[in-house]
């Protein structure tokens, strides 16, 4: 759900339908196939969110207006399969926001395209750590310096818009393998992420938990330095994202 249309009301975004909070259909197109992820976000100056869809199996992404309008698509040959779709500032040396979409299916297979206009800015892998389901990432608001990364499960790392590794689990790499029972099928990954700030620092956690067959939680943070992280309460998730 997100307001898309500047009411002050939600609308529920469904893929390629969008219904208002009486629902009714504000808008509903005709992709061929089911969006498998959609987000929303402002990558268009103007104050307005758009609404990414990343359609599954044949592709290709669509950024769209609050009406439905195509705003700028990616071509089938660069989404075969967009399996996902984020937004965030996941590049820090270029403007605005970025688009990140899982582009060829359930491999690791990304592209970074700028938010305004959705030019191709970057080209990355990541599926030679263990070759598994790679979903489903996650985008986290990692950094001091209001960037983000995002969140590759099969890798165990946070990288950024061009693939560069930020940040990995380093000597919990194996401990959270072994309790979150890491393997090839997707029901065996630790697949579930989502973001957080639970110390309080604009900074986000990251919280792993797999609902299959996991044994823990685990919640990682930046490193403290001389400063106590206490646990601060934050509000509730809004619009939370996980794939199972």
């Amino acid at each position: 759900m997100a307001d898309v249309n500047g009411d002050g009301r939600d609308e529920f975004v469904l893929g390629e339908l969008v219904l208002d909070g009486n629902g009714q259909t504000v808008f509903e197109n005709d992709f061929g196939r089911h969006a498998d992820m959609v987000t929303v976000a402002d990558v268009i100056a103007g104050g307005r969110p758009e609404i990414l869809v990343s359609v599954c199996s044949t592709g290709p992404a669509y950024c769209l207006s609050a009406q439905g309008d195509v705003l700028w698509q990616k071509s089938k040959e660069e989404v075969s399969h967009g399996q996902a779709i984020w937004a965030g500032d996941f590049i820090v040396d270029e403007p605005g926001n970025e688009v990140v979409i899982l582009c060829s299916g359930h491999v690791g297979d990304f592209i970074t395209c700028r938010g305004s206009d959705g030019a191709t800015l970057a080209r990355f892998q990541h599926r030679s750590t263990y070759r598994a389901y790679p979903d489903m990432p996650a985008r986290v608001r990692w950094l001091a310096d209001g960037s983000d990364l995002l969140w590759i499960p099969v890798d165990r790392a946070l990288v950024d818009g061009r693939g560069k590794v930020a940040q990995t689990l380093g000597p919990y790499d194996r401990e959270v393998d072994d309790r979150l029972r890491g393997g090839s099928a997707k029901s065996q990954l630790p697949v579930q992420a989502f973001a957080a700030d639970l110390c309080g620092d604009e900074r986000e956690e990251l919280v792993l938990y797999q609902p299959y067959a996991g044994e823990a939680i685990y919640i990682f943070t930046q490193d403290a330095g001389a400063r106590e992280k206490p646990y601060q309460h934050s509000p509730e998730l809004y619009n939370m994202r996980t794939y199972f």
